[in-house]
């Protein structure tokens, strides 16, 4: 089974990707123990490219790759 969830933690800057409810939930703690800014991203979106850029400068063109293939995964599973 792939991963739906990424992480990456840096000195006061984490950030989280993850699949959850058929969307793409993005999270940002500039520091430890706050509120986190809460992005849902659509399928779509990513698929279209629209966040490209975002995921590759905060994880990597691998993560993207990985997330647009579990999305892939995911809605020819809800398409049967």
């Amino acid at each position: 089974m792939r991963k739906t969830r990424w992480e990456k933690h840096e000195n006061y800057h984490s950030r989280i990707i993850y699949i959850e409810n058929l969307q793409v939930i993005y999270k940002d703690y500039w520091d430890p123990g706050k509120n986190p800014n809460i992005t849902k991203i659509s399928f779509d979106d990513i698929l279209s490219g629209k966040w490209d850029y975002e995921i590759i400068m905060q994880f990597s063109g691998a993560v993207l790759n990985e997330i647009k293939t579990k999305i892939s995964e995911i809605s020819a599973k809800n398409s049967n």
